[in-house]
């Protein structure tokens, strides 16, 4: 594992950008409008989940970010970076072989970071202190007009479950370290499962909370139409099954308990 510290950043970031796609076309103005409209249903969407949540709409994030696809890129490139640096793994010696690691580890991450720029939609900065809430704007933009989505619903739903990722921080101030601790430690036996379970939960969490705040009255339809669906034969690390998997695990236990048996989690 201590050989991810090793990754030429820039060439990550040049791989990236090859990985962009077209942009949505838009006019200025309809961009200024569409930018002003998500960071105000974002801030709207952090006193839902803070409700769902019974916390305190304070501890929702505030420095709302709306990039395009390079501004995530560049984000995402140093959270991983601040992900990383919180494990202090050994560094290679100078060498050859290190630069050649270096640039293949690069190369693996840019082309991550270039898949990811054409579908995520939003990300929430645990890591560099920042405590900001990403939302990508092209995307938002086209997964909102492709699927006929009641604009303003959309907009809340998608921060929602980046604010409860904030709330859930801020609820547990241990859980940064506590992911890196289990990071570093990955390679030992059981490790990576402890990720994934931590990882499911949290994800199909901020799901729950996004599809529960009452006042998205077009939630259902939208999680129908964006259902994560499981793979067979992705392994562990699938995405789609973290969230299918962590959302039913979420719903099942507020079915046989009260709302604290999820809380009590953080």
């Amino acid at each position: 594992m201590w050989l991810l510290m090793e990754v030429h950043w820039p060439l990550a970031a040049r791989v990236a950008r090859l990985g962009h796609g077209d942009l949505p076309d838009v006019t200025r103005p309809e961009v200024a409008a569409f930018v002003a409209d998500l960071k105000q249903q974002a801030r709207a969407a952090g006193e839902l989940a803070a409700r769902v949540m019974r916390l305190d709409p304070s501890q929702a994030a505030t420095d709302i970010r709306v990039v395009d696809r390079d501004g995530w890129v560049r984000a995402a490139s140093g959270i991983t970076q601040a992900a990383l640096d919180v494990v202090e793994w050994p560094r290679r010696s100078a060498g050859l072989r290190r630069e050649l690691v270096r640039r293949g580890l690069g190369t693996l991450l840019g082309v991550g970071f270039a898949v990811g720029s054409r579908w995520l939609l939003g990300q929430y900065d645990s890591f560099t202190g920042s405590k900001a809430l990403y939302l990508v704007a092209p995307n938002m933009w086209n997964l909102e007009r492709a699927r006929g989505f009641v604009p303003r619903d959309f907009r809340r739903w998608v921060a929602a479950h980046e604010q409860a990722h904030a709330l859930q921080f801020a609820a547990a101030p241990w859980l940064t370290d506590h992911l890196a601790e289990l990071v570093g430690s990955a390679e030992q036996r059981g490790t990576l499962d402890r990720v994934v379970a931590t990882m499911t939960f949290l994800e199909g969490h901020a799901d729950w909370v996004s599809d529960n705040t009452r006042r998205i009255r077009t939630a259902s339809r939208m999680r129908r139409s964006l259902a994560h669906k499981p793979r067979r034969g992705r392994g562990p690390l699938d995405k789609a099954a973290q969230y299918a998997n962590g959302r039913e695990f979420c719903l099942v236990v507020r079915k046989l308990s009260t709302h604290n048996a999820l809380m009590a989690a953080f």
